[in-house]
């Protein structure tokens, strides 16, 4: 019963994470109509994800410190609301970079600890069953809800105007609430203590200085090079090819199948695949997707490469989020740690962003995208030195997926 709950409840936040994407095709528009040039939108979106880099914290909080004797159902309805008010005040108030980024800064807070939460429930009850169950639901439900809004964000872009849509994305943390309501969650009676937060803090630190795990965030964060031309390739597609802001919306429903595709085929045919093989699956996918970028010619192809690139996407995510809960789980810190690699994950993003939107002015659009593929060609070399429980547990099977 409590992992129904716990399905259930994960389910609908991730769906609500895809979901957000309803204001992808409206926000780069809009910061295009406040005047920000290709360079200044990808830096200034990046630097607004950077709630995400501070996931440990949430997780650290989650797991030491319970709120009204709850460590994630009071934490989860905090979060929430303070993405329904980050929303709120973007749609208000956001008409400057500094505006802009403080709205968004708390928007992300919340849809991030939300995350976070989730994560630590995720894989404080992940077993060999239920932790490959866990993850298919939270990539193919958040996966759903892109797909559902995706083109819904484009059709919205030609009705309204953009503050509209972010009015309609700050109600849709409150698509959490029942799934909330019913989760039954044990009241925490034992009282805070330093000494318990010293122990988990101990904890933390042991597990950042494990050869195995260091290697595996360079991995990780190298796998993510593709961020360094993700705006600018938008605006090739709408300033140079001309694609209609509705058809945008519509390739962003259609990556996101591709990555529910992508999630399930992972989760059918992915169990008896030594994760050795799997790392190497997912940086010769990563190489072949981000140079199919260079194929794009038109509506046609941009349709066939952005649903290939979806399977593709979530065919390697998916290796990588299993290992993070392998390397995290039964270590009584499981929210905090699994948060740290989140963490960091979502750091290389926003200095990848960051580091392209430096660039685009140098080495243009189709420079960035070799850049991308070169750097996930560099994080091919660190598979050979990986040891440790998360490649040699099984020699028949991923560790984590069931025989």
């Amino acid at each position: 019963m409590k992992q129904k709950q716990i399905a259930f409840l994960a389910s609908t936040v991730y769906f609500i994470q895809g979901s957000l994407g309803i204001s992808a095709v409206a926000l780069p528009i809009y910061f295009r109509k406040l005047g920000w040039s290709i360079s200044e939108i990808t830096v200034i979106s990046s630097l607004a994800s950077l709630p995400w880099v501070l996931k440990v914290v949430y997780g650290f909080l989650s797991d030491s410190v319970p709120l009204f004797k709850y460590r994630r159902k009071s934490y989860l309805f905090l979060y929430l609301l303070l993405s329904l008010m980050g929303w709120l005040a973007f749609s208000c108030w956001g008409n400057n970079p500094m505006a802009v980024l403080i709205s968004l800064w708390i928007a992300n807070l919340g849809i991030a600890g939300t995350d976070v939460i989730t994560d630590g429930l995720i894989v404080e009850h992940s077993d060999n069953e239920w932790g490959r169950v866990y993850q298919s639901l939270a990539w193919g439900f958040r996966s759903l809800g892109a797909v559902l809004t995706g083109f819904l964000g484009g059709w919205l872009v030609l009705s309204f105007q953009p503050k509209v849509i972010f009015l309609i994305t700050a109600c849709l943390p409150l698509l959490a609430l029942p799934a909330l309501i019913g989760f039954q969650e044990s009241a925490r009676t034992d009282a805070f203590s330093a000494a318990h937060l010293m122990q988990r803090l101990k904890s933390v630190s042991r597990f950042c200085f494990v050869r195995q795990n260091l290697l595996f965030v360079a991995f990780f964060a190298l796998s993510s090079s593709s961020v360094l031309f993700g705006t600018p390739f938008f605006f090739y597609m709408k300033e140079q090819l001309f694609f209609a802001d509705d058809y945008l919306g519509f390739l962003i429903s259609l990556g996101w199948a591709g990555a529910a595709i992508g999630s399930l085929l992972f989760a059918v045919g992915m169990k008896r695949v030594s994760m050795k093989k799997l790392f190497c699956a997912v940086v010769i996918l990563n190489v072949f997707n981000i140079l199919s970028s260079y194929l794009l010619r038109g509506v046609d192809s941009a349709a066939w490469l952005v649903f290939l690139g979806g399977i593709a996407g979530g065919m390697t995510i998916l290796p990588l989020m299993t290992a993070s809960a392998i390397l995290t789980t039964q270590s009584g810190t499981e929210g905090t740690l699994f948060a740290l690699l989140m963490g960091v994950y979502n750091l290389s993003q926003i200095l990848w962003g960051i580091i392209g939107g430096k660039l685009f002015p140098i080495l243009g659009l189709w420079g960035l995208i070799a850049t991308a593929a070169a750097i996930q060609c560099v994080a091919y070399f660190l598979i050979p030195m990986m040891r440790g429980n998360l490649f040699e547990s099984s020699k028949d099977s991923a560790p984590g997926l069931p025989n």
